[in-house]
């Protein structure tokens, strides 16, 4: 059963490096570079975990909108790269499940495989990993 991770970040070469990483498993991506393209996408299509890069033009807005779709179905919420220890804590009062304080693509997709691991492994403890 393959896992759906919706993409975004306004730096293609990451995008690409983080898909490559990921290359071979079940994980399949949707991708998204700002938010006037990354909103109608939300609940357009069934997503297992959002990644998000913090530079993308636009993402204040954007993520109380992710964390809508949070609360609607589940999706788990992911952030990066976030360096500010004080900010990592805040996203995590809101509700965004992990922030990686990093900009390495490694770690970016590091974070989304090990997500998508439990998500499988554990479906009873994340809503939207259920099977379809």
């Amino acid at each position: 059963m393959g896992k759906h991770v919706f993409l975004i970040d306004n730096e293609i070469s990451r995008i690409a490096q983080i898909e490559c990483l990921i290359a071979g498993t079940q994980i399949t991506f949707s991708t998204a570079h700002n938010e006037r393209t990354a909103s109608p996408m939300l609940y357009s299509e069934e997503i297992d975990l959002v990644a998000m890069s913090g530079s993308v033009s636009g993402s204040a807005p954007l993520l109380n909108k992710l964390l809508d779709l949070k609360n609607a179905k589940g999706t788990l919420l992911l952030l990066y790269p976030i360096l500010n220890r004080e900010a990592r804590t805040e996203f995590y009062r809101r509700g965004f499940d992990m922030c990686v304080a990093s900009e390495d693509p490694a770690e970016c997709a590091a974070a989304i495989s090990v997500w998508m691991f439990l998500a499988v492994r554990y479906p009873h403890t994340f809503p939207s990993a259920l099977p379809v």
